[in-house]
């Protein structure tokens, strides 16, 4: 972990809410969220407006390679998108059960509408601060 080079977000890509995504080439596919990855599959990546629930979704990844010690999504595999629009809540395996709960239930979340908001992840950190966090 600390003898990797860490980048948790590239400003270069970042756009504000409700505008247009930036061209894939420039997203990483371990971080995208399944509709996004559904809309690439079906060339229809141009209507895909950024939403608040990209970022529960990007949280999620980040989370889960910080208790897993590896990317969701691995960047050597076959068919990044094909294995984002078949993701499944049992994909996530996390030793912890706090964090398996938080990244299942409320941000690794298939569909966007079932993603907690940012309020609702304070809520879970507060709730669960003190064993989630206890391995960081």
């Amino acid at each position: 972990l600390f003898g990797h080079k860490w980048k948790l977000t590239d400003l270069r890509t970042a756009r504000p809410v409700g505008k247009q995504i930036p061209d894939r080439k420039k997203q990483l596919f371990q971080y995208m969220p399944p509709e996004r990855a559904l809309a690439e599959m079906n060339n229809a990546e141009s209507q895909m407006r950024i939403v608040f629930s990209y970022d529960m979704w990007q949280l999620g990844c980040i989370m889960y390679e910080l208790f897993v010690l590896a990317p969701l999504i691995s960047k050597n595999e076959a068919d990044p998108l094909a294995r984002l629009v078949a993701f499944s809540r049992h994909d996530i395996k996390v030793d912890d059960v706090q964090a398996q709960h938080l990244l299942q239930d409320k941000l690794l979340v298939k569909e966007p509408i079932g993603r907690v908001n940012i309020a609702g992840v304070l809520v879970s950190f507060l709730l669960g601060s003190e064993t989630l966090f206890c391995r960081f």
